[in-house]
């Protein structure tokens, strides 16, 4: 009888562990093997997030770099660059700054904010036409960029290297190793890889607001830790501004917040790069067999947007000292600037060199749209037109108070052997400077920039003083800005010229030095990091001739 019940609990025994066996084949094996290709799975999507994320940031690190060339601003990019690019050179041999798209909208703005704050129609009119210029310089910087990242697209650097972000991101997502990461062969499905410019809303830039922030005229919501918010509409007086996104190096960013586009927006300018692509797989594994599967993952960045922290305005200068009959004597830089009699006397003419610096070069008239194309526009209005493009040259940084306390600030106009003027620091800071003044090497009027004299202004013992102006920052560029592509001219030289031209402006010729020309490649511009560089001069001599006649 035991025997028999033996025999039977094996055979049941036994049944038993066949039934775990046939379980453990049918259930838990499929488990394990799914937990496996699951793993498999996320190994690949995470290998080829890797992949996508290096590409991303490979062509946000490309479109911060490209610059072009606009014939109203000059170069521009996203970024700002001290001129040392040898690819910016202009005729005279020194490369130019490049300005940041950024950096060209805050300047803009501010613009804006003190002509209002100033209540001066000609700096309005200043501001209105600088806008107007960056509105077209910025289409064709975006224009640029969106043809850079597409397929076979490329661009240049400030050195002239040639840059192509999408081939670049492709070798770039290429060059991680996803093989090492799954069995069997993986490869980028052909054409799948997109680059995509758009958005992530309200990203903080790193360019600053106006300073003090009272005078920044925003919301709270458009700023942050006084930094402008990008992707969203900054308006001033009725004129849209919008900032690009980007920081001081490029940056992943959470690509679920990305849109290609804001709805209302006025303008946009898109700088969120966007990459996407597909990876195909080819496995084996022993329930599934042969098989292909692919994965799609998806990266964004920002680019880097560098800004310059050494920008060089030059000097606003009074030189050769101001007439001591001047009533009443102005004690500093704003009643200067103000004063009426000079604000109302009539320019005798305003011209510009030609061909070269004068006295090198030939001058011809010109008109200045700014103040209504009047051939003989009041002397104040041309000299509130050169503070204007002098403020400009600041760019944003200006410290708005900073501004108003030096124009308030005593100064002394009668020295006859220096320069009274004003400077501007990086930290945008006003102060009084005295340089001293050569007469052998007196600024020369800059090549196809701004040069006006008025005649018979204040009466002399022996005659009368003519005043001069000179603007050198007031057309940008090598396009339209001539020789030394509007920056501020530094290192004068003696004039050594045995033949001079006509004098049309009974200025000293023999006492206009000359401005050196550079060497060409990355030599630095010298008035970048000089002290004495002249952006704009005002200049006071007494003149015993007759007194100036001109052709209405």
């Amino acid at each position: 009888m035991s025997s028999i019940y033996t025999a039977t609990t094996r055979n049941q025994s036994g049944n038993l562990t066949v039934l775990t066996v046939v379980f453990l084949i049918a259930i838990i094996l499929p488990i394990l093997f799914f937990g496996l290709s699951y793993l498999k799975i996320m190994a690949s999507y995470q290998g080829q997030k890797s992949a996508i994320d290096v590409a991303s940031l490979s062509v946000a690190q490309d479109l911060g770099t490209i610059v072009i060339e606009d014939a109203n601003v000059g170069f521009i990019s996203l970024s700002d660059f001290a001129p040392n690019g040898s690819a910016t050179l202009a005729t005279d041999g020194y490369p130019l700054t490049v300005r940041s798209i950024n950096s060209l909208l805050a300047t803009t703005r501010l613009e804006l904010i003190l002509a209002d704050k100033l209540t001066d129609p000609i700096l309005v009119n200043c501001a209105n036409a600088d806008y107007n210029r960056v509105m077209t310089a910025k289409t064709a910087l975006v224009t640029a960029l969106q043809a850079a990242v597409a397929p076979g697209g490329s661009a240049m650097d400030k050195d002239g290297n040639i840059i192509r972000p999408y081939d670049k991101a492709l070798n770039a997502y290429n060059a991680v190793n996803i093989k090492k990461m799954v069995d069997g062969t993986t490869n980028i499905k052909a054409n799948s890889l997109t680059i995509e410019l758009g958005y992530v809303e309200d990203l903080v830039t790193n360019m600053p607001i106006p300073r003090p922030a009272v005078y920044a005229e925003l919301s709270s919501a458009d700023q942050e830790g006084g930094f402008y918010k990008s992707g969203r509409n900054i308006p001033y007086q009725g004129k849209a501004f919008v900032f690009a996104a980007g920081g001081n190096s490029a940056a992943l960013v959470d690509f679920r917040r990305y849109k290609s586009t804001i709805a209302g927006l006025p303008y946009q300018i898109p700088t969120v790069v966007c990459c996407r692509a597909e990876q195909v797989y080819n496995e084996t594994d022993a329930i599934s067999g042969s098989r292909v599967r692919s994965v799609t993952a998806t990266s964004c960045a920002r680019p880097a947007c560098l800004v310059d922290t050494k920008p060089k305005a030059g000097l606003f200068g009074i030189s050769g000292g101001v007439p001591l009959n001047m009533t009443p004597y102005p004690g500093n830089f704003y009643q200067l600037l103000t004063h009426i009699d000079l604000y109302n006397c009539p320019a005798d003419a305003v011209y510009t060199p030609i061909n070269d610096d004068y006295p090198i070069s030939s001058t011809a008239l010109i008109a200045v749209p700014e103040l209504s194309n009047r051939k003989h526009p009041p002397f104040g209005h041309l000299m509130r037109l050169a503070f204007f493009d002098w403020l400009r040259k600041a760019g944003p940084c200006i410290n708005v108070s900073s501004m108003f306390t030096a124009m308030q600030a005593p100064a002394d106009f009668t020295a006859v052997a220096s320069t009274t003027a004003m400077s501007i620091d990086r930290n945008g800071v006003f102060t009084i400077v005295a340089v001293p003044f050569d007469p052998l090497r007196a600024i020369p009027a800059s090549h196809k920039q701004l040069y006006a004299v008025t005649g018979g202004a204040f009466p002399s013992a022996n005659g009368a003083f003519d005043v001069f102006l000179k603007d050198q920052v007031r057309n940008l560029g090598r396009v339209n800005g001539g020789k030394h592509g509007g920056e501020p001219l530094a290192n004068i030289q003696a004039n050594s010229a045995t033949t001079s031209v006509s004098n049309r402006f009974d200025e000293n010729v023999s006492g206009l030095g000359t401005a050196p020309n550079g060497p060409g490649g990355t030599t630095i511009r010298p008035s970048y990091t000089a002290t004495d560089a002249i952006a704009v001069e005002l200049k006071f001599r007494e003149r015993t001739l007759p007194p100036l006649n001109y052709t209405p």
